[in-house]
């Protein structure tokens, strides 16, 4: 991004993904303040970082979940670097955990798939974290999802995926 005058450190840009075309202002842009890219005293530019996410269902919201491999797939739609993956779902497991993989191409890119441990909706709570092997996922791989384990007294329902990247934002 080039600026044609050095803002204030109060002023504000907007970054609109330009990979999709219906985005703009009012769309998922991202506000940012200028101050956050400062690079060091004289206003010059700077880099800065967005955290993005990509979430997806992976099931619908009141059907038991069950043991299943492939249960989503879908073809990447621009290239990312992972940070961080999550999951979601409506209705909690009970009686044991729920565990998910994602893959890339057929190939897990967890070295520790994602857990929600039974009685809780997320896996930002669980005892063991997923670990990402591959953060790098490229336009057109092919990313799937399968269920390893479901609760065993209640299976758990609602299956949200939430893959999370940075993108790199460079000012001058």
């Amino acid at each position: 991004v080039e600026l044609a005058e050095t803002p204030n450190d109060n002023d504000f840009f907007y970054v609109v993904d330009v990979s999709d075309p219906t985005d703009d202002i009012t769309g998922s842009s991202k506000k940012i303040k200028y101050s956050n890219f400062k690079n060091g005293g004289g206003g010059g530019g700077g880099t800065g970082t967005l955290e993005q996410s990509l979430m997806f269902a992976a099931s619908d919201e009141t059907s038991d979940l069950v043991v299943d491999t492939d249960l989503l797939t879908f073809a990447m739609p621009f290239d990312i670097t992972l940070t961080d993956v999550r999951a979601f779902v409506v209705t909690s497991p009970t009686g044991a955990n729920l565990e998910v993989d994602v893959l890339k191409n057929g190939v897990s890119i967890l070295s520790t798939n994602i857990t929600i441990d039974a009685g809780e909706n997320n896996s930002e709570s669980a005892t063991t974290p997923p670990v990402i092997s591959d953060t790098s996922l490229s336009k057109d791989d092919v990313i799937s999802v399968d269920i390893l384990q479901i609760g065993s007294t209640v299976a758990g329902a609602g299956l949200k995926i939430t893959l999370i990247y940075e993108v790199t934002i460079n000012i001058s």
